[in-house]
């Protein structure tokens, strides 16, 4: 059992290190409110990426984030927008769904990307000065959207948020529908759901902390565990290497937000982690939880014939801003 913990940050977030859309969202950060009147970040009982479903006690990559609150709490409009629509969802319940400009647009990995999207699903009731709107018609900050409720699959009250960038269509949906107009826009072919914290500051007093718990070998698994504030689960990003005498030997990126490491054209696949190669072993989180957790597991098989004193490992987990930690061996 080898127990290092590193607590080292490397430098803040600097805007040049940011990919186009947290740059994006570092610039209108200071600007948004939170979706659910009387709650927080504190108030959170599921974040952004693999975790356990309450309904299953199951691994699910979970594209959202939620947020505990009562029924009937208002929902507001956390940043200028305009009124897309209203569905009702079998899993999603009732959903408001609003249109974000982006001025100009976006050009990520190939891709133009002039709108996100913004979901608030499981509601009680839309406010029907909401539902009275023309589709594209304006939706200042803080604009009541409707009230928390348990619609859809929904075990307890709470609101379930996305962001999705470019298109209002999964992945899974864009292949399975290539002349759709999902399929086709500029800012489609990839999964669109994005880490909604993006749209707040972190706290630079709450870092992240990594550590190492067992040291993989050639027959054990290692097993690295990250930990958060409950209000600050930005963990975004891990990468494992080896290394021998300068050269690569492997590497291996787990990234949430781009779905590196994932394979995100269907749901299934997406909910089932490549356990031959660096994955995630979420662990429980909850509102009422204290700190946030989860595990990556590094694979004897993955590291076999390269746990000699002459292979050096490496270990960094970075958040939606590149805030890193890192640890060697």
């Amino acid at each position: 059992m080898h127990a290092l913990l590193v607590f080292l940050l490397l430098a803040a977030s600097a805007a040049s290190a940011l990919n186009p859309i947290a740059q994006y969202f570092e610039s209108i950060r200071a600007d948004t409110v939170w979706p659910v009147v009387g709650t927080s970040a504190a108030d959170m009982s599921s974040t952004f990426g693999p975790r356990v479903r309450a309904s299953c006690g199951c691994y699910d990559f979970h594209r959202g984030i939620d947020i505990h609150a009562n029924i009937g709490d208002d929902i507001i409009a956390p940043y200028d927008a305009q009124f897309y629509d209203v569905q009702t969802y079998n899993d999603g319940g009732l959903t408001v769904r609003l249109r974000h400009v982006l001025s100009p647009a976006i050009s990520h990995n190939g891709k133009t990307i002039r709108y996100y999207y913004t979901y608030y699903m499981h509601m009680d009731s839309v406010d029907p000065a909401l539902a009275a709107l023309s589709k594209y018609a304006a939706v200042p900050k803080g604009t009541k959207l409707g009230e928390v409720g348990i619609s859809g699959s929904a075990l307890a009250p709470h609101l379930h948020w996305e962001i999705r960038m470019g298109s209002i269509c999964s992945l899974e949906y864009q292949l399975s529908n290539p002349g759709s107009s999902c399929s086709t826009c500029s800012g489609c072919g990839f999964d669109p759901h994005y880490h909604p914290l993006l749209m707040f500051p972190p706290d630079a007093s709450n870092l992240m902390s990594l550590t190492l718990i067992t040291t993989p070998t050639n027959a054990v698994d290692g097993l690295a565990r990250v930990e958060t504030p409950h209000n600050q689960t930005l963990l975004n990003r891990v990468v494992f290497t080896i290394t021998r005498k300068g050269k690569l030997i492997k590497s291996h990126t787990l990234d949430l937000n781009e779905r590196t490491g994932f394979d995100a054209s269907t749901t299934a696949t997406l909910d089932t982690p490549d356990t031959t190669k660096p994955y995630f072993q979420p662990v429980s989180f909850g509102y009422s939880s204290g700190d946030y957790a989860t595990e990556i597991v590094l694979p004897a098989s993955y590291v076999a014939g390269c746990t000699a004193a002459s292979y050096k490992r490496r270990l960094v987990v970075t958040d939606i801003w590149e805030r890193s930690q890192i640890v060697t061996w």
